[in-house]
């Protein structure tokens, strides 16, 4: 698993999350409310399919009001929830078999409290497998 993660909140705006991927090369951002616990995460995916959405509007001469919204969308509004976790006493086989059934590419890794302790993404289990 990937240990430093970059978070966010569900009361974080587009124009944060905007700045996080444009700096970074990740794809995946867990959600955590004010307790630190997970309640959600974005994907790069995600974020781009509703710039595109509103980019669209754009042409149609809506400008003006189609930045200000999606500038003004909350994490919140498009994160995915309920999100699935993984405990970070898993074995990689687990693992593999959650990845296998639902076909997203990342999941936070939790302790016992629900508290986030890293993220794993099917990249990590390829290194980690290429590199044995």
């Amino acid at each position: 698993m990937t240990e430093t993660v970059i978070s966010i909140g569900p009361k974080d705006n587009l124009r944060k999350i905007q700045e996080i991927f444009t700096d970074n090369q990740f794809h995946h951002l867990p959600v955590l409310d004010k307790n630190q616990i997970v309640v959600g995460i974005l994907s790069r995916g995600d974020y781009q399919k509703v710039r595109e959405v509103f980019s669209i509007l754009k042409d149609f001469g809506v400008e003006m009001a189609s930045t200000n919204f999606v500038e003004n969308l909350l994490v919140d509004d498009i994160m995915k929830k309920p999100v699935v976790t993984i405990d970070e006493h898993a074995t990689i086989k687990y693992a593999l078999d959650i990845f296998k059934e639902n076909l997203f590419h990342a999941m936070p890794v939790v302790d016992e409290n629900g508290k986030l302790t890293g993220i794993l993404s099917t990249y990590d289990l390829l290194f980690a497998a290429y590199n044995k």
